[in-house]
């Protein structure tokens, strides 16, 4: 009888490490589809973020103060949802095995714009120094 209460208490163990482990995992993805919207969110409430991919509008526009303000904080927080969802990621090895699944057309997006690598530089010293390192060669990746 002990043995059968010990055999599934093991059992039962198990399940539960499994259940916790599947629950970690799906909160991971949700974190990343969250920021996504909250990114989109933000440029259905002012379409003008949206020029922060176009290199075009911000070379038109470079002299006006409050539009170059506007595109460097929505860069600064393309770059701290990245690191957010980066340092989540990191220790189950997500982000690093599909960055261009997962970022990769992003993190393309965002630096399509000569603006994006100049506040990415400014900035960059601010980040996790591991983050740096990997923005640095997805940066140096695409731009070969």
């Amino acid at each position: 009888m002990e043995i059968t209460a010990f055999i599934l208490s093991i059992v039962a163990l198990g399940v539960s490490l499994f259940l916790s482990l599947f629950t970690f995992i799906a909160n991971r993805v949700d974190t990343i589809s969250e920021h996504i919207t909250k990114v989109d969110i933000l440029i259905v409430q002012d379409p003008e973020l949206f020029y922060v991919y176009d290199n075009e509008e911000i070379e038109k526009r470079k002299d006006n103060p409050l539009f170059y303000n506007k595109m460097a904080g929505f860069l600064l927080l393309h770059f701290n949802i990245l690191e957010n969802v980066y340092i989540k990621h990191v220790r189950m090895k997500m982000f690093l095995k599909a960055p261009k699944k997962v970022w990769g057309e992003l993190i393309k997006s965002i630096f399509e714009t000569e603006l994006a690598h100049k506040i990415w530089e400014q900035n960059k010293n601010l980040y996790d120094e591991d983050f740096t390192k990997y923005m640095d060669e997805l940066i140096e990746d695409d731009s070969e």
